[in-house]
């Protein structure tokens, strides 16, 4: 190897640790039938031997710096989308909106051991009703906390501009029994879209796990830290810190038959900042201004069936359901004196079906309120005074399960050809009745990146008042839609 080479692969690799602990990042997300993203799971294509360079780059990774054994790819990421919504009232109004996602992504195998991805992002766009209930809070749907409006306008549900950043990654191991991985993601628990423990909506958020894989069992423990979008105590810096919590989660999963899978999750939350008590807490053994910090005991379950149907298919029939339990004891639910130690939180009930040419999914979510952090009164304290909080499920502000309270979605996609794509996707929610016909045309399948165009309409109801049609064109890489 000559030292011209030797230079570019120490500056790359170097770039790519230099993301990975000094700047957060990301890889893409790959999950297996059951739900479960690996600690490997990266997705490096081989050079194309095409005749011509502009085959070669419409086949293969934009930049590779592979030398075996060792892999390094990198690729952009560019989403242009333009498109128009028609909102519905006295008079119609037309609107334009728009989305600008650019950024890279980098993949790495070495030794084939040692797995490492990122990705850098950055975003701009005026959202449409159904993402402007999120921009007018500062807030994105999987992305986190984000800016709102421009020379003091575009801020409202239906033309609300926003400007946004997303870093993360992940580096991973394994010898096929044990395994390690850390890095800033969005983990997720269970084969749904939403999750009843945590969810790929949610924003990225800091993690390390090591798992142990056997052949009918996996067991997982995994620690990371959510970021409260409410500001903290002042402290020596000129503006108080967000508020964070730990959460320490142990997962397992176990193959019970060759179709049935069980999985259970224990998430133990702990805000890392102290509250301050009230005064009139004392029959729960707290004092007027005592220190305590807000905590929370969660049991993830969920059952999975699995089944193949015509020639190449492969389905999964779920179900989920999570739990506060402990501290919840204590929480009024009924008349005086009656109380239970467990209350329901998040439930997930779903069918998905995939094959060569087509894939469905029907998914039921629906979320309590016990998921709330200070919605129950506790036993033995005036009505007019709430007991000590619960530690929060949120993250940037949503909630890790699913960024609605409440959810029916339908979804079918079709291959129509071998880079041609249609789905007819459809939802209700607490914000709206909505449904889209897409078409996507795959023009490089290793970045990937892809042509689409949008149809859609949506019905407002308690959360969004307007009923409006859009219409939207563009380009994407390898970015999911935010719904």
């Amino acid at each position: 190897m000559n030292k011209n080479r030797i230079k570019s692969h120490a500056l790359l690799v170097g770039f790519g640790l230099a993301l990975l602990f000094c700047v957060p990042v990301h890889a893409q997300i790959v999950q297996d039938s059951t739900g479960h993203i690996p600690a490997l799971r990266t997705r490096i294509t081989p050079p194309s031997d095409a005749a011509t360079w502009w085959q070669r780059v419409g086949e293969q990774h934009l930049l590779d710096f592979s030398e075996a054994p060792n892999k390094i790819v990198v690729d952009p990421i560019v989403q242009v989308m333009a498109g128009v919504i028609q909102i519905d009232g006295d008079e119609r109004k037309t609107q334009t909106i728009w989305d600008n996602i650019r950024g890279a992504r980098f993949q790495a195998e070495l030794d084939g051991q040692f797995h490492i991805g990122g990705e850098l992002l950055e975003r701009q766009g005026v959202a449409e009703p159904l993402l402007g209930l999120w921009a007018v809070q500062k807030r994105i749907p999987g992305w986190g906390r984000s800016k709102l409006g421009r020379n003091s306008g575009w801020n409202t549900v239906d033309q609300a501009y926003y400007d946004v950043s997303r870093a993360r990654g992940w580096t991973g191991w394994s010898n096929g029994v044990w395994s390690a991985d850390a890095g800033i993601d969005a983990l997720h628990f269970g084969a749904g879209r939403t999750s009843a423990l945590i969810s790929k909506t949610s924003a990225p958020a800091p993690y390390a796990r090591i798992g142990f894989d056997q052949k009918h069992h996996r067991t997982e423990f995994t620690i990371s830290q959510w970021l409260s979008d409410e500001r903290g105590p002042m402290g020596e810096t000129a503006e108080s810190l967000l508020n964070r919590s730990h959460i320490f989660t142990l997962q397992h999963s176990w193959n019970a038959k060759p179709k049935w899978l069980l999985q259970c999750a224990y998430q133990f939350i702990r805000g890392k900042s102290t509250s301050v008590a009230d005064s009139g807490w004392a029959s729960l053994g707290l004092v007027g201004g005592d220190a305590y910090r807000a905590v929370r005991h969660i049991i993830g379950l969920e059952s999975q069936y699995h089944f193949n149907f015509l020639t190449t298919g492969q389905g999964v029939v779920y179900v989920q359901q999570s739990f506060d339990i402990g501290g919840a004891a204590r929480r009024v639910v009924g008349s005086e004196g009656k109380h239970r130690s467990t209350h329901g939180l998040t439930s997930v009930a779903g069918l998905r079906l995939n094959a060569s040419k087509f894939e469905l999914l029907i998914e039921a979510y629906q979320r309590s309120e016990a998921t709330c952090s200070t919605c129950f009164d506790y036993e033995g304290i005036g009505p007019d005074l709430a007991g000590p909080k619960m530690a929060s499920i949120d993250h940037a502000g949503m909630s890790v399960h699913g960024i609605w309270t409440e959810s029916l979605r339908v979804q079918g996609s079709a291959q129509l050809a071998p880079r041609w794509n249609i789905a007819i996707i459809g939802e209700q929610n607490n914000a709206a009745v909505w449904a889209q016909l897409q078409s996507r045309f795959t023009i490089q399948p290793a970045w990937p990146m892809e042509l689409f165009c949008n149809v859609g309409k949506a019905v407002g109801r308690l959360d969004l008042a307007s009923n409006y049609q859009w219409y939207s064109i563009g380009i994407h890489a390898a970015i999911a839609d935010w719904q």
